[in-house]
């Protein structure tokens, strides 16, 4: 098989792939600013019902991302370090994302919209921290650093967005009240 000419199409599918990921964590950004503004129960569920119809994009896109970075693997890029972080970044967001998202959406759902209290901190959290890994992993695939590098990337993306998500973590609604009153200043 001559490689030179199948390359840049599997090239511009691993793209698309990952074009189709950075599509879907944007759409869940907006429906997760969403809830934590409007936390109406009727309004939550229709809210996720459309989050779940952009989740074809994640069906469509990963098995693309995959499928064609396998190809570049194989005709380009012996198994490197940055090609193992790759792929281990890929199983933490389908754990966080299939998993862990999944399963809070689910109760959400269950409940009609009403346990969103309960639910919204781990989405966001999860959310962030798939955020950062997949901005830390578009930085390895480019920047094609060494083991140490490529970990280092992937630990500082973990650690950076627990700390995010920590911070952002509490509805704006929430956070105001929580917060201590405070004289105004003379």
């Amino acid at each position: 098989m001559n490689h030179s000419l199948v390359y840049p199409y599997a090239v511009f599918f691993h793209v698309l792939g990952t074009m189709g990921l950075v599509a879907f964590a944007g759409m869940e950004w907006a429906t997760l600013l969403r809830l934590r503004r409007d936390p109406e129960p009727s309004r939550v569920t229709a809210a996720l019902s459309l989050l779940g119809i952009g989740q074809k994009l994640i069906s469509i896109g990963v098995p693309v991302l995959l499928l064609s970075g396998l190809y570049l693997v194989h005709a380009a890029w012996p198994f490197t370090p940055w090609v193992a972080v790759g792929l281990v970044s890929m199983a933490l967001l389908g754990f966080l994302g299939g998993g862990f998202t999944g399963r809070h959406v689910k109760a959400l759902m269950a409940s009609e919209g009403k346990a969103l209290a309960a639910h919204l901190p781990a989405l966001w959290t999860a959310f962030v921290l798939r955020a950062s890994i997949l901005t830390a992993t578009i930085f390895v695939m480019c920047a094609k650093p060494g083991l140490m590098g490529s970990v280092a990337t992937l630990g500082i993306a973990v650690v950076g967005g627990m700390l995010i998500a920590r911070g952002t973590g509490q509805p704006a609604a929430a956070s105001a009240d929580a917060s201590p009153s405070r004289p105004s200043a003379p």
